[in-house]
């Protein structure tokens, strides 16, 4: 099986504009690169009876690239433009990110998936447009400490950690 990049949603947790409980909203339309980089840390050691080094796996520093058209009625692209826009630092630039795997459903109502839950801060890069050019944004949303698996469910767009 081979997994289509529309196979894998994500989900931003977002404040509503007049205030109240944050929900989570699809990074979907305006965005039109979100990767995922996981940084790998290493640790590598040489022994005085080796020739070669022994690496170990000691921790990752993920992000998460995005490239975005500037479209502020989409409440997840909105609120990552804002963080830019208005210079917003510390934890206002902080927001619950939630990448969900469509092609490894849980379960029979067909609205749970597999997830990954991370906590990140969106470090915005350039706000830009040429004159004839939808105007655009790229940043990345950083990982702050441990990825927490469980899964998600789409339609109530709930996050349910692993037990």
């Amino acid at each position: 099986m081979k997994v289509m990049r529309y196979e894998i949603a994500d989900y931003l947790k977002v404040p509503p504009a007049g205030g109240g409980e944050a929900v989570y909203h699809l990074l979907g339309t305006g965005v039109t690169k979100l990767d995922e980089s996981p940084s790998p840390k290493t640790n590598t050691d040489a022994f005085v009876n080796s020739r070669n080094g022994q690496t170990v796996l000691t921790g990752y520093d993920n992000s998460f690239p995005i490239d975005s058209q500037l479209i502020p009625d989409e409440a997840a692209v909105g609120a990552l433009h804002k963080v830019a826009h208005d210079q917003l630092t510390g934890e206002d630039a902080e927001f619950e990110f939630v990448r969900v795997d469509l092609y490894d459903r849980v379960g029979e109502t067909g609205t749970v998936y597999r997830a990954r839950h991370f906590h990140t801060t969106f470090v915005p890069g350039d706000v830009s447009g040429a004159a004839t050019e939808v105007m655009g944004f790229t940043g990345d949303l950083n990982q702050n400490g441990d990825m927490t698996p469980g899964t998600f469910d789409t339609t109530a767009r709930t996050f349910t950690a692993d037990a």
